[in-house]
């Protein structure tokens, strides 16, 4: 099936390509994709994603720097207006906009088009305030847009879209290993941001796990990605406490090829997500990516969370050193009970290439109807 429909997606700076552009590189097998882009992180070469079907245009400019906020005004004010001259020239079946400040103006810019509003999550910063003033610019967009796209059914509600055209759509992942896992001791990972998960409780955890001498096999904790200053020397500082130095490896950001031979080597992925009225509802896309790859997860009890583990996958704790301390007890516990090839097959609707062909392309016909 190919609509051979053609789908622009515009996102101002494009952060971890990795996950954005596998999931449209799916889509691009059903439509024309085409991203248009102010800038991107730098953390991949976007060239690897350019096909026949996937184009990416970037004015690769800088990322700008936050303190300015007049001045990235401006520069989104610019971008959504050289938008709007290529969409002058160029048609396009649906154009999803990713929820931005200004992205409003893409409407009334360019009246013509059909414009779609890509939501993924509200506001998840530790502020409550910051969070309402951001809601609000969400809020604000969604004012001008008829068409929306959201990852959950609570923001259908959370920001009163019940008189709009709405899909919601959960991506799901391709994964990152196939091979199958041994079950013979754990081997940890956590992948993904750093900032505001309090990954120091989850090493914190593993130190009073040991403590308790039940565990004698070999255990390891592969720790990568990035974030605030502030977050990574507390990880360094709590390994350090700990003597932990042997154990746990803190690798910083990987390149996707560099990412993948972790997802075979461990057996135990870590969903660490603090249990806040801002995360519960957050969709884990890395959650995903440990199931789809074979792996048992560790996963704080989130209200998403909880939607995916079961008995064959995983354990669900609560958000704190002690919690993860007694997961890791019942891992051990039933480390024999775990097959990979159980979670591979349970699993299956939750890959990238299922979620695309089944649920997400059916949804983005029906939003290019009038």
């Amino acid at each position: 099936m190919n609509c051979k429909k053609r789908i622009l997606i515009i996102k101002p700076i494009l952060v971890h390509p990795r996950y954005h552009l596998t999931r449209t590189l799916e889509l691009a097998k059903y439509f024309d994709i085409s991203w248009y882009i102010y800038s991107d992180d730098k953390s991949e070469n976007l060239e690897r994603y350019c096909c026949l079907n996937h184009k990416i245009i970037s004015l690769n400019k800088e990322v700008p720097k936050k303190g300015d906020k007049i001045k990235n005004l401006l520069i989104l004010f610019t971008f959504y207006k050289n938008v709007s001259s290529y969409l002058s020239k160029t048609k396009f079946d649906l154009v999803i906009i990713h929820n931005n400040k200004l992205c409003f103006l893409l409407p009334l810019f360019s009246p013509n088009n059909k414009f779609a509003l890509a939501m993924g999550t509200s506001a998840v910063t530790k502020s409550k305030i910051k969070n309402i003033i951001i809601d609000i610019q969400y809020k604000l967009n969604t004012f001008f847009l008829k068409r929306i796209i959201v990852a959950t059914p609570w923001m259908i509600d959370k920001f009163n879209l019940h008189n709009k055209k709405i899909i919601t759509t959960r991506w799901g992942t391709n994964p990152l290993s196939k091979k199958e896992k041994s079950f013979n001791d754990i081997r940890l990972l956590y992948i993904g941001t750093l900032t505001n998960r309090r990954i120091h409780e989850t090493v914190e955890g593993l130190a009073i796990f040991l403590k308790t001498n039940i565990y004698t096999k070999p255990i390891t904790y592969d720790i990568i990605g990035r974030g605030s200053k502030d977050d990574e020397k507390l990880i360094l500082e709590t390994v350090k406490k700990y003597n932990l130095e042997t154990i746990v490896k803190i690798h910083g950001f990987l390149p996707n090829d560099d990412v993948e031979k972790y997802f075979s080597l461990c057996n135990v992925g870590v969903a660490y997500i603090p249990i806040t009225e801002y995360y519960t509802d957050v969709v884990a896309t890395k959650l995903d990516e440990y199931i789809v790859s074979g792996l048992v997860s560790i996963a704080t009890g989130t209200n998403e969370n909880k939607k995916v583990i079961s008995q064959n996958n995983g354990i669900i704790i609560e958000d704190n050193p002690e919690s993860f301390a007694e997961g890791l007890q019942k891992i051990a516990l039933n480390l024999n009970a775990y097959s990979s090839n159980i979670i591979f097959e349970e699993s299956i609707t939750k890959t990238l290439s299922y979620a695309v062909g089944n649920e997400i392309v059916p949804k983005y016909l029906k939003l290019m109807e009038d």
